[in-house]
């Protein structure tokens, strides 16, 4: 059974390095800290973990977004403030030990220590940080302006780290409104109905209403044939998960998601703002054009915006300028070409798309607050009209009954 270990330790530079790691044994633990290159002075049993214990990731080496904005928060004060990148890097490192950013910082940390260069020890974690981070490092090291570059990194991400969660928060409820609306219809089709099945069966060969026959057909279907809908819904929820990880299929429902009314604008803006500060970021660090454009495309979280990114990017590798060569794709806001264009006849593409991210950021911001206040009334109709209707179908032959008897 794995335990956890604490342990005291010094890097090969005299640093201190004490914190806590994950072994199967003793003797395990000894061996990964001296993987690690640590000088060991004591290392000691914490606490064993049980299987109710261990932390289940799916992805164990996953670095979530917000932890990306972290990290290149505090390298980019260290190094406005004059503390060596080295340094730093073991500080944060051992800020979070047991999570995946910092075992990723440390194996920088000690990539850096054997003489690799920034740029080359992210570049190795390329897929665990982006290829944004590596593009900005490499920027900011070649440019000599490195706090400049990682603090452009970090206003990126937590500006994408603001616009996910506002979303998140904004679908959230919508989505646990609807979950109750069908768990309570569930609940009442395999028990309620079957209450009122057995009431109406007593009635003899009465004609029920259709509203009522229908429910009462729906329930015994669910009831007798769970070995056909069960499993039939798992697969339907897995075969949709596997056509959206597909590249046709992740494609042609990112095409489905622009036109869907009202939402499909908030997912375009939603793009329209990353791919903005993305590139007003990357122009302003010195990255070329080509990349940036490649950069974006990476970024942009949607296929059909990526794909017309990278044609924009081979219409200027042809000689067409940025503004021209976004044109001609009919799909970025007029507003969005013409800052451009007018950002390459005063050299400030990048200031002026700096600008633009951040208003649309905000108008993106307003309207999911403003599809948050309209969906929540909305949405307790239409799960009162569910109820509702449940229970009036299931009395409407008893409202009849009482009739006859008066």
């Amino acid at each position: 059974m794995a335990s956890a270990f604490q342990y005291e330790a010094f890097t090969r530079d005299g640093e201190t390095n004490n914190g806590e790691i994950i072994a199967d044994s003793l003797d395990d633990a000894r061996s990964q800290l001296a993987q690690q290159k640590l000088i060991v002075v004591t290392v000691k049993e914490h606490k064993k973990l049980g299987v109710a214990s261990r932390s289940i990731q799916l992805r164990p080496n996953h670095i979530k977004l917000a932890d990306i904005a972290w990290m290149a928060r505090n390298l980019a004060t260290s190094q406005a403030a004059g503390l060596s990148m080295f340094r730093a890097l073991g500080m944060l490192s051992k800020q979070k030990a047991n999570q995946p950013v910092g075992k990723m910082l440390a194996e920088v940390h000690q990539q850096i220590a054997d003489g690799k260069s920034l740029s080359g020890a992210f570049r190795a974690h390329e897929a665990q940080v982006g290829t944004l981070t590596c593009a900005l490092v490499e920027a900011g090291e070649a440019s000599g302006r490195l706090d400049e570059a990682l603090a452009k990194l970090a206003d990126i991400t937590e500006a994408r780290v603001r616009l996910k969660r506002k979303i998140i928060s904004a679908i959230m409820y919508p989505a646990l409104v609807l979950i109750l609306a069908l768990g309570i219809t569930l609940v009442m089709l395999l028990t309620v109905v079957p209450t009122f099945a057995g009431i109406y069966k007593q009635l003899g060969n009465a004609k029920l209403p259709a509203p009522t026959q229908f429910l009462l057909n729906l329930s015994a279907f669910l009831q007798n044939s769970w070995l056909i809908w069960v499993p039939g819904l798992i697969g339907a929820v897995v075969g949709v998960i596997a056509y959206q990880r597909s590249a046709s299929g992740a494609r042609r429902l990112d095409q489905l998601s622009l036109k869907v009314p009202i939402f499909g604008k908030l997912i375009s803006q939603t793009v329209i703002a990353r791919v903005s500060a993305v590139m007003a970021s990357l122009l302003s660090a010195g990255v070329s054009l080509l990349d940036v454009l490649d950069l974006s495309a990476s970024v942009a979280g949607n296929t059909v915006y990526q794909d017309a990114l990278l044609a924009a990017r081979d219409k200027i590798r042809e000689g067409r300028p940025l503004s021209r060569a976004l044109a001609d794709q009919m799909l970025f806001p007029d507003v969005f070409v013409q800052l451009c264009a007018i950002g390459e006849e005063t050299g400030a593409v990048a200031d002026l798309l700096g600008r633009y991210a951040k208003s649309t950021e905000e108008e993106v911001q307003t309207t999911v607050d403003g599809l948050s206040s309209l969906l929540e009334p909305i949405l307790i109709v239409v799960l009162g009209g569910i109820v509702g209707g449940l229970v009036i179908s299931l009395y409407l032959p008893l409202f009849d009954v009482v009739s006859k008897v008066k």
